[in-house]
């Protein structure tokens, strides 16, 4: 027999003995239960890894809680729901809806990545207009007004797990439904049945105890089964979520919930409505700002990905037909050289063929990486396409862009070498420099070019500068 299947017959045997010496049969059976659910969240945790390893440990955590609850005498449901309870113990039973959320939370932030902390917010928000609306319902009821903030602790944890069964639901249909694992489904039915079992609670009827405790039984064997059924999961349980842009509604809500708050305490003008309005409207300023900060953050990326390369990460040829013209002005009027240098691969179409394209994508990062760290701060790393590079140094006469293509040439061939290896990669140069190759950038960048293809005629890798080439009377062959 499986060590698993051993522990879970002792956990049953001891949480069903320690419940009938202490309740009877029915109070046995309702903490074999929650003792087996928390056992099959373990189990789940016990093989995964990372932050789901972290997931279902308060899964299991949760469980084993509502396990001692059910099993300690005068704290139970019983209690709860034939308003003998007291603070403490309505406290202990809000407390475990802490580990539940904190695991739903991290569940949210995995799937849905692209909405940062603001899915968080939205959700602080929606529990607080929740717990205010709550507050004014049960204060408004005829009950010794004493008893209002005990009311509104028993009545919080049904409230929290509607809001992260709904925050799961939401997540599912963002991914599409039928793409959802069964787990995480069961984890949306498990919290609907908890919090329909704590609103059971909340009615008072002469047959709450036993209806309650049986529906949050019956969670706990769904939560049970989601647990067991991750387990079998092998691999990676679901992708990450996906990166669009949620419905207009949705960035909305927030914003109308925290108003309804601020507008019931116009209504109800008391300490804690006042002090619910606040935290709405502290909730909300925070939820705005992180709005503002995203579409910053996404105008940036924008931005960037206009003139930048989206595999290297060098500048494209948008960015060198806006930014070389300026520099070149500015040489002209400083009486500074500008110089430019530009190279390809030799053999990449090899590392293709042979290695793949994923490979040749790799090496030309690579290349880019070690070029961009062997450049000064002034220095532009352009990609013209392909494997064709060039490199803008403002205030560098050719003697200076000599010694750094060298430098490049070298740092290219131990990247070939390490990301590429046996294919014989290397690098070819060419140089040319304002004002004593061209005066103008059309021809500055053609010569340039000029050079590089000298470079590769003469046996490639190996650094060309105009003057030397136009001195040996070379010129590039017509295509």
């Amino acid at each position: 027999m499986s060590r698993p299947m051993l522990l879970s017959i002792l956990v049953f045997g001891v949480s069903g003995v320690g419940g009938a010496l202490v309740g009877g049969a029915l109070t046995s059976l309702w903490v074999a239960l929650h003792a087996g659910a928390a056992l099959a969240a373990v189990a789940a945790s016990w093989h995964t890894r990372g932050l789901a390893r972290l997931v279902w440990a308060l899964f299991a955590a949760a469980q084993a809680g509502r396990a001692l609850l059910q099993w300690a005498p005068e704290a139970g449901i019983s209690s709860l729901a034939e308003g003998t309870h007291s603070t403490g113990i309505a406290v202990a039973f809000l407390v475990l809806s802490a580990p539940t959320g904190i695991a739903v939370l991290i569940i949210y932030r995995r799937l849905r990545p692209e909405r940062g902390w603001q899915g968080v917010l939205d959700g602080a928000i929606a529990v607080l207009c929740l717990a205010a609306a709550a507050w004014a319902l049960l204060t408004s009821a005829d009950r010794p007004m004493d008893r209002d903030l005990l009311y509104l602790i028993v009545g919080l944890p049904p409230f929290l797990d509607l809001l992260c069964a709904v925050a799961l639901t939401w997540v599912i249909a963002r991914h599409g439904m039928r793409s959802a694992p069964g787990w995480l489904r069961a984890i949306v039915v498990g919290l609907l049945i908890q919090a329909a079992a704590g609103m059971v609670v909340l009615s008072g009827a002469p047959w709450t105890p036993e209806a309650a405790r049986a529906g949050f039984a019956a969670a706990a064997i769904v939560l049970g089964a989601a647990a067991l059924r991750r387990r079998e999961t092998t691999g990676r349980a679901w992708a990450e979520g996906l990166h669009d842009a949620p419905p207009a509604w949705s960035e909305r809500l927030p914003y109308i919930l925290g108003s309804a708050v601020v507008l019931m305490s116009v209504a109800r003008p008391d300490f804690e409505m006042r002090l619910a309005a606040a935290m709405a409207a502290f909730l909300v300023a925070i939820r705005a700002i992180s709005a503002v900060a995203v579409r910053q953050g996404l105008i940036g990326e924008r931005d960037r990905l206009l003139i930048a390369d989206p595999l290297t990460g060098a500048y494209n040829r948008r960015h060198l037909a806006e930014y070389a013209p300026r520099v070149l002005a500015h040489a002209q009027r400083s009486g500074e050289p500008l110089s430019v240098v530009a190279f390809d691969l030799d053999r990449f179409k090899h590392v293709n063929d042979v290695l793949g394209h994923d490979a040749g994508d790799r090496l030309l990062m690579e290349v880019a990486r070690v070029v961009t760290a062997a450049l000064r701060a002034s220095d532009v790393l352009v990609r013209l396409g392909g494997d064709e590079f060039l490199v803008v140094c403002p205030g560098t006469p050719g003697e200076g862009a000599a010694t750094l293509a060298e430098r490049l040439r070298s740092v290219i061939c131990q990247a070939a070498g390490t990301s590429a290896p046996g294919t014989g990669v290397s690098a070819s140069l060419g140089i040319s420099t304002y004002p004593t190759d061209a005066s103008e950038l059309d021809e500055l960048l053609r010569r340039a070019d000029e050079a590089l293809y000298a470079a590769k005629a003469a046996g490639r890798n190996a650094v060309h500068r105009w003057e030397e080439v136009a001195a040996a009377g070379w010129r590039q062959p017509v295509q």
